[in-house]
């Protein structure tokens, strides 16, 4: 099992651009973006949080046991990772959790309005009401656009 490092903590904990992804049954890909992301305690876990509405499709092939995979981008950098894990757990966010995802949307639009793109406009990303989901973090990957795309984190 992989381990979030304290610099990719503080990179997922700033405003990105998170896309979520998984498949249904005939493994067909299901994608949605994410409004949010929290590093576990024990930063071998994460939640990501998908917009109800918006995330539907990909929310309805996510049961404990399913694999997801989630991109985080800084969108001015282009500076991207992925995460990859296993759902152990889909519930509705809770209240207490509204607050946090709203900062990190708040960040990823305010950084896309940073390169121009017109603020009225960015700020029709709906984040609520938003599903949980609780994932075992299996691997993480280098996907900055460069040689070392896809390579795993850590190694040289």
């Amino acid at each position: 099992m992989h381990e979030l490092t304290a610099d990719l903590v503080a990179f997922l904990s700033a405003g990105m651009s998170f896309i979520a992804a998984g498949r249904d049954a005939e493994l067909r890909p299901r994608v949605s973006r994410a409004v949010g992301l929290r590093p576990g305690a024990d930063r071998r876990t994460f939640t990501v949080f998908v917009a109800d509405q918006a995330g539907a499709a990909l929310l309805a092939v996510l049961a404990p046991d399913a694999p997801l995979a989630v991109t985080a981008c800084e969108v001015a950098t282009h500076r991207t990772v992925q995460l990859k894990g296993v759902v152990t757990a889909v519930r509705p966010a809770r209240v207490d959790e509204r607050a946090a995802i709203e900062t990190q949307a708040g960040g990823y639009t305010g950084s896309l309005a940073g390169i121009g793109l017109p603020l009225p406009v960015v700020r029709r990303l709906v984040t609520w009401p938003a599903t949980a989901v609780e994932v075992r973090l299996d691997a993480v990957f280098e996907q900055t656009p460069g040689p070392g795309a896809g390579r795993p984190m850590g190694a040289s």
